[in-house]
């Protein structure tokens, strides 16, 4: 049990240093207005399901 609880410690701990190490932009409101995002939209029977805020690539 023990060899579980630090399996687990060990294992969210690597999961928080990989998931604080990325650079993921964080997208604010003012960027739509900039042309810095780009609106992305998923149909389904031509009924919208889902739309997705995506960065452009430059």
């Amino acid at each position: 049990m023990e060899d579980f609880i630090l399996g687990l410690v060990i294992g969210c701990a690597t999961t928080a240093f990989i998931i604080g190490t990325l650079n993921i932009p964080e997208v604010e409101p003012i960027d739509v207005y900039r042309g810095k995002t780009t609106l992305e939209i998923t149909y389904r029977d031509s009924v919208a399901i889902d739309s997705t805020v995506v960065y452009k690539v430059r």
